[in-house]
């Protein structure tokens, strides 16, 4: 007698309906896989782009921020200062400082206003409808929305450990303020200043653009 041949393990199996017809991205996944490439994405439509470059130099800004950090003479903050605001893209960048009873600000620093600018433009009361006494009543950063005829601001308060001392402001064009980068940076620039408040010269030091 004939022997009986055993039962396939695939045997009484149906498929429950046909396959479906494979996907366009599934098409190109194989094409991809016969021609041999190996980095094809698990999503075409995710295919590798081109990094953004970045709108601020990360390294230039952390480069500036170990030399804040080592300051120890006050007449290189201007220069310092410069290197700031062109890397925040800056036409002017003004440090405010507070006076000991915090109701008026200074400008105590500057790059890109000569100093009669500086001394035409005064001091600031910390209740005046300004970005900079904004900024520094309520220790939260301000900008200003510049557009084609005139520039932004970014505002950002100088926190120290016993509160807020002060603002920097940066003047900036080509609608810069509104970079979350430029905005970052300028905050870490802030930071560092902010710890430099005791080598900061009490009168008005400025370089001019």
């Amino acid at each position: 007698p004939a022997t009986a041949e055993p039962a396939s393990p695939m045997a009484g199996l149906q498929l429950s309906a046909p396959p479906a017809a494979p996907s366009e991205a599934d098409t190109q996944l194989a094409a991809a896989l016969d021609a041999g490439l190996s980095s094809w994405p698990s999503n075409p439509a995710e295919a590798e782009q081109p990094a953004a470059r970045p709108s601020v130099d990360l390294a230039a800004a952390a480069e500036l921020c170990g030399e804040l950090s080592r300051l120890s003479d006050s007449t290189a903050l201007p220069g310092l200062l410069a290197r700031a605001a062109g890397l925040l893209g800056a036409k002017g960048l003004t440090v405010w400082l507070a006076d000991p009873s915090g109701a008026v600000l200074y400008p105590t620093a500057a790059h890109g206003y000569s100093p009669q600018t500086l001394a035409r433009i005064g001091s600031l009361r910390r209740d005046d409808a300004n970005a900079a006494s904004l900024a520094f009543r309520t220790s939260s950063v301000q900008t200003v929305k510049g557009d084609g005829n005139q520039p932004g601001a970014i505002v950002v308060p100088l926190v120290a450990t016993g509160g807020c001392v002060g603002v920097m402001a940066a003047e900036v064009e080509g609608r810069r303020e509104q970079d979350e980068a430029v905005a970052a940076v300028a905050r870490i620039f802030a930071a560092q200043l902010a710890a430099l408040i005791p080598v900061a010269p009490p009168a008005a030091q400025a370089s001019n653009a």
